[in-house]
């Protein structure tokens, strides 16, 4: 079972896990206590086993002890949960000599701060932004000549399909995703994997909509204090574009360098580890 969910996500409408010790007490009784508790808490507990096909299943204690497969799986370990057990319960499992080592859960709604969970995890999203932002500046400078024909013919320099042809674009991949990963690999749209997925990209969105903000602003910016000629021969010599080329290659700079860094010691980490396990 530890191999196949280290594979990918347990597919079930979870949001924690449960992890318990039961002093070896009568299985039995451990998920028939367990199952009374997800009554009384109106939460829902799945043990994860190895089914006869060799695959890892789950049992839903909710059903317990109908269609029972668990008569020769040990109650310790981890038991995945929906819904947050009460104190009353943890105290029936304390008095019953039932440790509960882990009791975790994880709000899908904060899926989105997942790309900046540790240090080297962040410098790489932050690195990939910053990327992603030069892209788009790059591919706003290149549409200078024709945002200032548009002025000069009496209209705005940023006509409304310009703003909204990306976002749209982005929000439909998006959503297309997302719908493959529920259908395929998150087993569902109520699996919390797919949930913390969607709320992912809905943070890297809007995220992706402020630097289209940003970068037109920066492209309005230019257009008011530029000449026109420049522009037209696309010849933009304008001293501010050149701070914003230079802060970009800084910043790129200084975050390939922390990645590097990162990466380097990780990997020294990981060869110390290795060769703790040589005979």
């Amino acid at each position: 079972m530890a191999v196949n969910d280290a594979q990918k996500p347990v597919p079930l409408p979870i949001d924690g896990a449960l992890s318990i010790v039961t002093n070896n007490q009568d299985n039995n009784q451990v998920y028939q206590l367990l199952h009374d508790i997800s009554r009384y808490d109106h939460i829902t507990l799945y043990k994860g086993y190895i089914n006869n096909s060799g695959q890892a299943s789950y049992y839903n204690l909710d059903d317990y002890p109908k269609q029972n497969p668990l008569n020769k799986v040990k109650a310790d370990g981890i038991f995945y949960k929906s819904g947050k057990l009460s104190q009353t319960s943890l105290r029936k499992l304390d008095n019953h000599k039932i440790k509960v080592i882990a009791n975790a859960s994880y709000p899908w709604y904060l899926g989105g701060i997942l790309q900046f969970n540790g240090y080297l995890q962040s410098v790489l999203t932050v690195s990939l932004f910053l990327l992603a932002f030069t892209a788009i500046f790059i591919f706003d400078l290149q549409t200078m000549k024709t945002r200032i024909i548009r002025i000069s013919l009496g209209k705005s320099g940023l006509a409304w399909q310009d703003a909204l042809y990306p976002v749209a674009t982005i929000g439909l991949l998006s959503v297309g995703f997302w719908s493959v990963y529920g259908i395929t690999i998150g087993q569902g749209y109520q699996t919390n994997s797919t949930k913390l997925l969607g709320a992912l990209m809905l943070t890297d969105f809007f995220l992706i909509i402020l630097m289209l903000f940003l970068s037109t602003t920066l492209i309005k910016v230019m257009l008011r204090f530029e000449k026109l000629v420049n522009i037209i021969k696309n010849k933009v010599k304008g001293q501010y574009l050149f701070f914003i080329w230079l802060f970009l290659i800084i910043i790129l700079i200084i975050s390939a360098g922390k990645l590097n860094s990162q990466i380097n010691t990780h990997r020294n980490q990981l060869q110390g580890q290795i060769k703790n396990f040589n005979p």
